[in-house]
């Protein structure tokens, strides 16, 4: 994923063929396969997260999130229990794929106990699933 053009590699004029996409859509005739393509984070969607995405691998960084980083800014803080906590209030619509990033334990779901477990992480306790 993440090669626009279908040319076999991921560069840079893949991420600016997202970036326009995303700031004029209807300049485009959108192919299907774009979608597919550029759809880094696999939600059906093409926005923000894709081109975070592309621009990290394009610098060198893996793009294995650490366990529990729900804002995917490649750390975890406790930014993302707070936004945890919110997915499970229901103050906040957290996406698919954050919630997985947020179920520490795994089980399918985010609960409290993903919340305790994002907490002994940041401080260094570790966790089992």
């Amino acid at each position: 994923m993440g090669d626009a053009n279908g040319d076999g590699t991921i560069d840079e004029v893949d991420l600016g063929m997202l970036k326009t996409l995303l700031s004029a859509p209807f300049d485009f005739g959108l192919d299907p396969g774009w979608i597919v393509r550029l759809d880094v984070f696999p939600d059906g969607k093409l926005d923000e997260w894709d081109v975070a995405a592309l621009e990290a691998y394009l610098k060198g960084l893996f793009l294995t999130l650490p366990v529990g980083d729900v804002n995917y800014d490649w750390k975890l803080t406790t930014v993302d229990i707070k936004l945890a906590r919110a997915g499970i209030l229901g103050t906040r619509i957290l996406r698919n794929f954050q919630v997985r990033q947020a179920d520490i334990n795994a089980n399918g779901g985010l609960t409290t106990l993903d919340l305790t477990l994002m907490r002994r992480l940041i401080l260094g306790l570790g966790y089992s699933r």
